[in-house]
């Protein structure tokens, strides 16, 4: 017990007293996501921005959405490439996608109340994502547009830039 309390404490930043983040989360990219995700309510997309992302030596493009447009997306996408089901299934099948986005937000309003701290971005969300390749882009887009929506770890991000890449820069 006595270890753990060393380790944690050497984690502690002396300013601020809060815990330093040992996995070096862009705490900027934190923010902006914080901002996004705030920005959305049920049935309201929110606010969205234009973002350019190195991650893995990979260049994605897109547009940074709210976890909650991202799973009401992903339950959409999904549901509509299930074959043979019921329309009301398929409804199921894409409201369930969408309640991950309500148990995302109520786990980071207990956060809060039980630390006084704001929940901390783990999670990047792009919409009509696209990888840049030098010979141009690589599609991501199916029809119905279900490979256009990105997830990744904000601690697996090495850059980023505000707008987009076009396939005509």
């Amino acid at each position: 017990m006595e270890n753990t309390a060393k380790k944690v404490s050497h984690l502690q930043d002396s300013k601020t007293a809060s815990p330093v983040d040992p996995i070096e989360r862009d705490w900027l990219l934190q923010r902006l996501v914080g901002m996004v995700n705030a920005s959305s309510q049920e049935g309201d997309a929110g606010l969205s921005l234009s973002l350019t992302i190195l991650s893995g030596g990979a260049v994605l493009t897109g547009r940074l959405i709210s976890y909650r447009e991202y799973f009401k997306r992903l339950g959409e996408n999904f549901a509509s490439s299930l074959k043979g089901g019921k329309p009301d299934h398929l409804d199921k099948v894409a409201k369930l996608f969408n309640d991950l986005g309500g148990l995302v937000e109520t786990k980071a309003r207990a956060h809060a109340e039980e630390t006084s701290r704001e929940f901390p971005m783990h999670y990047i969300h792009l919409a009509d994502a696209r990888v840049v390749h030098p010979n141009g882009m690589i599609p991501t887009e199916a029809p119905d547009r279900s490979l256009s929506l990105w997830r990744a770890r904000i601690a697996s991000v090495d850059a980023f830039i505000f707008g987009e890449i076009n396939s005509s820069n």
